[in-house]
């Protein structure tokens, strides 16, 4: 699981407040260091370096992605104070002070605490906002939106967003009733001698910030391709801008040398790869494929759209990168067009595409020696050369006759925050010390915090030699993963439950793609291998 703070602003980030229009006080000018010795040394394709003010592009859309989806609200928020201030309005009213801001910070540490006593708020916040200071930022942000739009009282909600709610309800179905709770509360208030009104249903106030928030985007213009804008501006929301530096420099802190060298060895890749299907003919550009991809809709709707399955369910560290994989996939397939019209070859991944797509399940069971300290989330000091030794000591251990399930109990460093005490427990995203059971090779990837983007990345997958090598009955690893070193036990596994059948113009696209993509992802990783044993590439 992510986090367990979700019990707050789910739909909002910290970063910092655009220079042209801070929401408290000045923002401080923000500097750009000459070299930032965190981003490692020059990385070299074909005699060309990779510009610093890249990869804290690449860095600022993935680790600070959330930061800068609160820059672009905070953009709109400015937007919509300068218009009603324009009309006569006192905007200082609605934004909310430091006493404001603490007093909601205080109430949700008493609530966490309440449900998970054992833990510690500061540690819980970094895990899910990045630090306590940008998850304060996001909070006032929130209360201001709030303020702003959604008011607790819908006899103040603003016209857009009466209009908005209007057209999700199709009428005025949901404004009544988002007066009559606000009315019951306010009775409920006065009954009990409360000192301020309870709050409304959780899920119906995200919903409406979902749906405000959503429609906000689409009547916005926001542009994140960097070829179309000034190497220093990461986006631009309406023409105003957003800059690298400034939602790097906040996230710089939580930047750690992992996520640099994915960093430079995803960007080198991309030189790499649009050099050569340029080359080829093929390299689809930006521009046609913003048009190409989805032409029923906006390319700005298209990625909203498509954002969840991306992000969440194919861990890409930010739409951009996305678009770009996209892009090259899409390319690359036209280099093998002939290979997707031969059955031949595409019967060499039927097996594996339907075990995939059809729901095969293996049965398994996973010691973790991990390099990731989870629990105050951090890379442990010499964590990866301590896991290898402890993970190749415990299959020692097993080897010369140890118990699995009393080994797997007592050694595997598998993390899961304790249940919390009051409220609503929760009945998934648990591991267990690794103890998994049936698991899809999909559900799998998220045990071992493997994902599509990483297979692409690193070109190999601990739990793709689980799912489909690893013979049942059978003890393997140590294997070196995402956050250490995985011994395995496969106790049985269950067939697809239904075959793919070629003659099915939908089940052949799901083949086409899983040949297409296998095909693609060596390509890569041949061509990086191949470049760097030339000395093509130099610095990773």
């Amino acid at each position: 699981m992510n986090s367990i703070l979700s019990l707050v602003l789910p739909f909002f980030a910290a970063s910092p407040a655009p220079a042209n229009a801070p929401l408290f006080g000045d923002a401080p000018a923000v500097q750009a260091p000459a070299r930032d010795p965190l981003l490692g040394g020059p990385v070299k394709v074909d005699g060309k370096e990779i510009p610093e003010l890249s990869l804290k592009r690449f860095l600022a859309h993935s680790v600070g992605w959330k930061q800068s989806d609160r820059d672009k609200f905070e953009i709109i928020l400015t937007a919509e104070l300068e218009r009603r201030q324009a009309a006569g309005e006192d905007v200082s009213r609605l934004r909310p002070t430091k006493e404001d801001i603490d007093a909601k910070i205080e109430k949700d540490r008493v609530d966490f605490l309440l449900k998970y006593p054992t833990l510690d708020f500061a540690t819980e916040v970094g895990r899910a906002y990045l630090s306590l200071d940008l998850y304060r930022e996001q909070a006032a942000q929130a209360m201001l939106f709030d303020r702003v739009f959604t008011p607790e009282d819908p006899d103040q909600w603003p016209p857009l967003t009466r209009e908005i709610v209007t057209a999700e309800g199709q009428g005025t179905g949901l404004i009544d009733d988002a007066k009559e709770s606000y009315e019951a509360r306010k009775q409920r208030a006065l009954d009990e001698g409360l000192p301020e009104i309870p709050p409304d249903d959780p899920i119906w106030v995200e919903y409406l910030r979902g749906i405000v928030i959503e429609s906000l985007l689409q009547f916005s213009a926001i542009e994140t391709n960097a070829e179309k804008l000034p190497a220093d501006v990461l986006l631009t929301i309406d023409g105003r801008p957003v800059t690298v530096e400034q939602v790097y420099q906040r996230i710089r802190p939580h930047v750690t040398v992992d996520l640099a060298a994915d960093a430079r060895k995803f960007l080198a890749i991309k030189a790499l790869v649009e050099a050569d299907l340029a080359k080829k003919g093929v390299l689809e550009s930006r521009a046609d494929f913003e048009k190409n991809f989805a032409p029923e809709e906006s390319f700005q709707d298209t990625m909203m759209r498509f954002q969840m399955l991306a992000m969440s369910v194919q861990g890409f560290p930010s739409m951009e990168a996305w678009v770009d994989y996209t892009r090259w996939f899409r390319s690359f397939q036209k280099t093998i067009a002939d290979d997707l019209k031969d059955d031949a070859k595409l019967l060499t991944v039927l097996g594996p595409c339907n075990a995939i797509t059809a729901a095969a399940k293996v049965n398994v069971e996973v010691i973790l020696a991990s390099a990731y300290d989870d629990a105050h989330v951090r890379w442990k000091d010499n964590g990866w050369a301590y896991a290898e030794q402890r993970a190749k000591e415990i299959r020692k251990e097993l080897d010369a006759g140890a118990d699995w399930k009393t080994t797997l109990e007592n050694k595997s460093e598998f993390w899961d925050p304790p249940m919390p005490e009051i409220g609503q427990k929760p009945q998934f995203g648990f591991n267990f010390k690794g103890m998994f059971g049936e698991q899809t090779r999909n559900q799998l990837l998220t045990y071992m915090r493997e994902s599509e983007y990483r297979i692409f990345l690193d070109a190999s997958s601990v739990t793709d030699y689980i799912f489909f090598k690893q013979r049942p009955g059978s003890i393997e690893g140590p294997l070196k993963g995402a956050r250490g070193y995985y011994i395995s036990r496969v106790t049985g596994t269950t067939p697809p439950t239904k075959p793919l059948n070629m003659k099915d113009p939908k089940h052949r696209e799901l083949v086409e793609t899983h040949y297409s993509r296998e095909k693609f992802n060596a390509y890569v990783q041949d061509l990086l291998a191949k470049a760097i044993a030339e000395r093509r590439v130099e610095g990773l």
